[in-house]
């Protein structure tokens, strides 16, 4: 048959007593005889070290007893133990520490933990109310808590399956407002607002790597390459050249074209530079323009005004055939949409249009579209003079 292992009782200064009823009486504390009354150890250990009577005594006691202290004193033969300021109030805390104590034990062996038991949270409620409390260090278990941002300086421990949900929808900076966590992970949509970030981060490093190389120039050069299908004074890429062509001369412009007084306003007050335009052919002074800067992609007609900076394009869809659409989606949820489509397809290459604002986009702004296989080789294609005949493609 195994021996049974005999556990110690808990007493003053943390001294453990193993052997006799003497040691209890020796290193008496009140507090934590009523704990392990209430746990129930108390009793075990008379039983184990043959005190069968006080034992019996013991396990006879009404714990909401307000004379509780007093006769736990009297069954172990203590005297000369105050007794008077261990009232109601003060045993029912202890039962409460204890029955947070056997709750957290279910979760963890962690004696240190453990010892803090008055400090777990169970609920949300529970953690409000310790923050109400004052408490600096909290011990969260297994369940998902909601962390009151504005409650600084506080440590955190994690028990359990605990995860601290941080409502925020930019990152937080915890070690700036004292805030620790400890063995818990943040719940999911607030991992996903910082792996954002630090996509973001990563992109504008890279962008700061390529500012270098490229210039309004370069970007001047790329986009006539698209847009009329020809390499610089080399051969064309396809046949299916527009109308719209006229203001793509593989370099920046000087001076604006002729367009409306507000777009020439914008253009002018951003400081844009413009690397290529096209318009109608028509001598009547039409203000309907195809316009492209170092910076935005303007599409203007009687029934489309489309101001669009390329760093905030998330996305650019169309469709031809009986359902045109053509449409900018950008990252403050707004839908920017080109009206009679139908119109547009004599001026422009709806594809190489989209084209073209994707790969602004991705060169810079936080665009995460992946180009197809099919847009890749004609990026591929695309060599630009002013890259040492480089693909705009090995930027992206």
């Amino acid at each position: 048959m195994a021996r049974k292992v005999k556990f110690p009782l808990d007493l003053k200064d943390g001294y453990q007593a193993r052997s006799n009823i003497e040691e209890v009486r020796t290193y008496f504390d009140i507090e934590k005889i009523i704990a392990q009354f209430h746990n129930g150890k108390l009793k075990i250990w008379l039983e184990d070290h043959y005190l069968p009577a006080e034992a019996e005594q013991v396990g006879a006691l009404d714990g909401n007893a307000p004379d509780l202290a007093q006769r736990l004193c009297t069954i172990l033969g203590v005297t000369d133990v105050p007794t008077e300021n261990v009232d109601t109030k003060t045993v029912q805390t202890i039962q409460k520490r204890e029955e947070c104590r056997h709750r957290l034990s279910q979760y963890t062996t962690n004696q240190i933990l453990c010892d803090m038991a008055e400090f777990a949270a169970f609920d949300q409620a529970d953690l409000d109310a310790l923050i109400e409390e004052g408490v600096k260090e909290i011990i969260l278990c297994n369940a998902a808590f909601r962390i009151p941002l504005l409650a600084e300086n506080r440590t955190y421990y994690g028990v359990g399956k605990t995860v601290a949900v941080i409502e925020s929808d930019t990152p937080i900076d915890f070690a700036a407002r004292g805030i620790q966590f400890v063995d818990m992970p943040f719940d999911e949509a607030y991992l996903g607002i910082v792996e954002k970030k630090k996509q973001r981060e990563r992109l504008d490093a890279r962008r700061a790597e390529r500012r270098d190389y490229l210039t309004p120039d370069v970007l001047a050069e790329f986009c006539s390459t698209l847009m009329l299908g020809k390499i610089k004074f080399g051969d064309y890429l396809w046949r299916d050249q527009r109308s719209w062509a006229d203001g793509f001369y593989y370099e920046t412009h000087s001076r604006l074209p002729v367009m409306s007084s507000s777009l020439h306003a914008n253009i002018t007050s951003r400081g844009e530079i413009v690397i290529g335009y096209g318009k109608p052919k028509s001598p009547y002074g039409s203000t309907d323009i195809m316009l492209f800067t170092d910076k935005r992609g303007y599409l203007v007609d009687k029934n489309t005004s489309i101001d669009v900076c390329y760093s905030d394009i998330e996305d650019v869809t169309f469709q031809t055939g009986t359902d045109f659409f053509f449409r900018i989606y950008t990252s403050d949820g707004q839908v920017h949409e080109l009206y009679r489509v139908s119109d547009w397809t004599p001026r422009v290459r709806l594809d190489i249009l989209r084209l073209f604002l994707l790969v602004m986009a991705r060169l810079f702004g936080y665009c995460q579209y992946s180009f197809t296989d099919r847009e890749k080789a004609i990026l591929k294609d695309v060599k630009l003079r002013s890259l040492g005949q480089k693909s705009i493609l090995e930027y992206i």
